[in-house]
């Protein structure tokens, strides 16, 4: 085996630092409220939020692909229940 006297090819790579979690919130119309989701997100430590108030009709989405683009290896997205309330 190559390598260190010891060392095993196939062992697993050691676990680096949990990622971090990074949140996207969405609501449709202007009267809607973001308030209930942000709360929720930053409740489940978040360290980053995005979020869009845009129509459902709209498909640009651009604090999601914020979002997506703003992740790393590790990290994970968390996006709360999209249920209407206003």
């Amino acid at each position: 085996m190559e390598g260190s006297p010891g060392e095993n090819p196939l062992a697993a790579e050691p676990e680096g630092p949990p990622g971090a979690l990074i949140g996207y919130a969405r609501v449709s119309t202007a009267d809607q409220l973001l308030d209930r989701q942000m709360t929720a997100l930053t409740a489940a430590g978040c360290i980053r939020i995005f979020a869009d108030q845009k129509s459902g009709k709209n498909a640009e989405r651009e604090e999601l692909w914020k979002a997506l683009d703003y992740l790393r290896v590790g990290d994970t997205l968390v996006v709360p229940s999209a249920a209407r309330r206003r």
